[in-house]
């Protein structure tokens, strides 16, 4: 059986789409916790209205405290071994959790199970395209994880082992940017991470932007979490504050050039999110400015999903 946990933050727009893809699952044998993060609309509401009419549903309440608290939140609270992530504007796919607890019954090794995904729009609109993340076979695994490799998968898509996560501590709440990615990190440490290639979730990209802030604080404990991975495969741990020494003492040069490949990827980003609600001008605009900033990345990553058997 399954605990599914969702966290929300004035999610009313999106939340019902999001119950009603879990309550139409194939598989039955599960409990959903919504842990509402002190919304302002009306998100609590309309939750209470599937608490009423399904056992199954479960609403916890939080002060706000962040996306990394609420899902402690319902890690702690949860009742069976598997926990299954949904954000609360994305939306799992029919057979999802059919497919995972298959999958999980086949290799008990495993210790998260997570699935490639279609990116949907704000307003709807599915992309033709599939977006594999993570990897797909124990194999790539290792020999990631053996490199040095930070180890990306889908969360919204992810489903792992509770006792692990318990033990490990849950999320890490002071990475209000990448902390998933953080949780992940340490997951990996215990066994395979394993991410299908089969799309089980759609997953809605706002064309709205992220804010140039939060931008800046993921992609610095990004760059932590890839330099912690490298270094630990060396038998050598790197402390958050030993690395912001290094990243905040960086000279002049080296933070220009930083400052550009930060920018471009999140005009990449905003490119894909545009193009994905087929937003094409805004789209090749922001994806003009990326590959202004940074030509070889982002003219390589638009080759690589352009000719992706060219570039395996």
């Amino acid at each position: 059986m399954i605990s599914v946990v969702m966290p929300a933050y004035n999610s009313a727009e999106y939340i019902v789409a999001a119950i009603e893809s879990i309550l139409n699952q194939t598989y039955p044998d599960f409990e959903l916790l919504v842990i509402d993060d002190g919304s302002t609309d009306n998100t609590v509401e309309i939750v209470k209205g599937y608490t009423a009419q399904d056992s199954r549903v479960r609403l916890i309440e939080q002060k706000n405290a962040g996306v990394g608290a609420a899902r402690n939140n319902g890690l702690h609270a949860a009742q069976y071994p598997w926990i299954a992530l949904l954000d609360s504007d994305d939306i799992a796919l029919p057979d999802r959790f059919k497919k995972q607890v298959a999958a999980i019954e086949s290799d008990p090794e495993v210790v998260v199970w997570s699935s490639a995904v279609r990116h949907m729009g704000a307003n709807g609109v599915i992309s033709d395209d599939v977006k594999e993340v993570g990897p797909s076979s124990k194999a790539k695994f290792y020999e990631l994880y053996k490199a040095g490799k930070l180890i990306y998968i889908a969360t919204t898509a992810a489903t792992f082992r509770k006792d692990i996560a318990l033990e490990l501590g849950g999320f890490d709440v002071r990475f209000k940017s990448a902390g998933d990615t953080e949780f992940w990190d340490r997951m990996a440490s215990r066994g395979p991470m394993v991410g299908v290639t089969e799309p089980l979730v759609l997953y809605r990209v706002h064309t709205g932007g992220i804010m140039a802030k939060r931008w800046s604080e993921l992609y610095r404990n990004t760059r932590y979490l890839e330099e912690r991975s490298k270094l630990r495969s060396k038998g050598r741990e790197l402390s958050f504050d030993e690395f912001l020494k290094a990243y905040d003492d960086q000279p002049p040069l080296a933070r220009f050039f930083r400052s550009t490949d930060r920018l471009s990827q999140l005009y990449y980003r905003n490119a894909g999110a545009f193009i994905g609600s087929k937003q094409y001008i805004k789209g090749l605009a922001y994806l003009s400015l990326a590959a202004l900033l940074n030509p070889q990345l982002i003219l390589g990553r638009v080759f690589r999903r352009l000719m992706p058997s060219a570039s395996s």
